[in-house]
């Protein structure tokens, strides 16, 4: 019974890795589609402020949060690297997909997504080795990935929308509802495949813990734009509640033998794209 339990957890998880990457590509070539390079930076020139609030948040506040309070649940070592590692990342693609599902500006999110992934990419070599000891960042690796995951889809998007918007609006007419199957699966796959890993989990505070850090960081995004429009609190919420787990589970790879370090993230991710998930239904309802 448990060896067909097995295998159907692992042709769950091929399912999941194969849709994953296409999920994500066509995710930000949608992204790209629907923005031009002048909107972008005049977006960015306009709300500097915002951006970089959103930055110090992400990449200050929320690391040193989990730097701090991580070891009093008493966390193995390999656990506290997988937290750290997943909890430093920000500017994923999938919150794009949060962020329109809560009819939010997802033009303005995925200038957000950008400009964090740039932060991203400036702050992870200097910040690794000083949360994880005798940690370096493999930057060839890290730009290839997120070169793969987000710059090429992301051109591909802005040349077609350059030479012809109307062909952008019509890949777009199809690109909307295939991401939205291919959401629910990439998520729910994720947590069925990592059923056993979540299950060994019960008892030891880790996913207690994880939850509440993905609640305690989207609520106190939320809180500090509260002189900014609703729409832009809620994306400020979404984006600091979905981490990049391509890139944290890309660190963890190259940087790690144990295999519990790439574990914990797959499953703190499942947690938090579960709850950014029900929070943006919550800002759906709110902006309805």
């Amino acid at each position: 019974m448990s060896t067909i339990i097995d295998f159907l957890l692992n042709i769950i998880s091929s399912i999941t890795d194969f849709i994953l990457p296409i999920f994500v590509f066509l995710l930000v070539l949608n992204v790209g589609l629907s923005q031009d390079l002048s909107q972008v930076w005049q977006t960015v020139k306009k709300d500097w402020r915002y951006m970089a609030g959103l930055a110090a948040i992400n990449y200050l506040l929320v690391p040193f949060l989990i730097h701090w309070t991580l070891p009093l649940i008493g966390a193995p070592a390999a656990i506290e690297a997988g937290f750290l590692l997943y909890f430093m990342t920000c500017g994923a693609p999938v919150s794009v997909a949060f962020i329109d599902a809560a009819d939010n500006d997802d033009k303005f999110g995925g200038v957000v997504m950008l400009v964090m992934v740039v932060v991203m990419m400036i702050f992870l070599p200097v910040a690794m080795p000083f949360f994880i000891d005798g940690l370096s960042v493999p930057i060839g690796q890290l730009f290839a990935n997120i070169a793969q995951s987000i710059l090429i889809p992301l051109l591909i998007g802005l040349a077609i929308n350059y030479f012809s918007s109307t062909t952008a609006k019509k890949i777009q007419a199809y690109i909307a509802p295939a991401n939205s199957i291919m959401l629910d699966i990439v998520i729910y796959g994720n947590i069925i495949a990592n059923i056993p890993q979540i299950i060994g989990l019960l008892g030891t505070g880790t996913l207690a813990y994880a939850a509440v850090m993905n609640i305690l960081i989207m609520v106190a995004s939320y809180f500090i734009f509260f002189r900014r429009s609703e729409g832009k609190q809620q994306i400020a919420a979404q984006m600091t509640g979905m981490r990049n787990a391509g890139i944290s589970m890309l660190l963890a790879s190259t940087n790690f033998q144990n295999p519990d370090v790439l574990m914990i993230i797959v499953v703190i991710s499942s947690i938090g794209t579960v709850l950014v998930q029900f929070a943006s239904q919550i800002f759906a309802k709110i902006d309805s």
